[in-house]
């Protein structure tokens, strides 16, 4: 019996205290048989009353080519 590495490795990270500020990413992928097409959105927002920060929303779109 072999003990091959998984070809997968999952992990959990603990969360992290970011202070007053809120951050949300989402992504979408899309895959055909040569082509790889992405699209990525980041919003960020400082939630704190008394600082005057500023809000941040970052878009993101992917093209990419495969070799098989």
């Amino acid at each position: 019996m072999k003990n091959d590495p998984p070809e997968y490795l999952v992990r959990k990270n603990d969360g992290g205290q970011l202070g007053d500020l809120l951050k949300i990413g989402v992504g979408l992928e899309y895959l055909t048989h040569d082509w790889v097409f992405g699209l990525w959105a980041d919003y960020s927002k400082n939630i704190a009353k008394s600082d005057a920060g500023f809000d941040a929303l970052t878009l993101q779109a992917g093209l990419l080519y495969r070799f098989n």
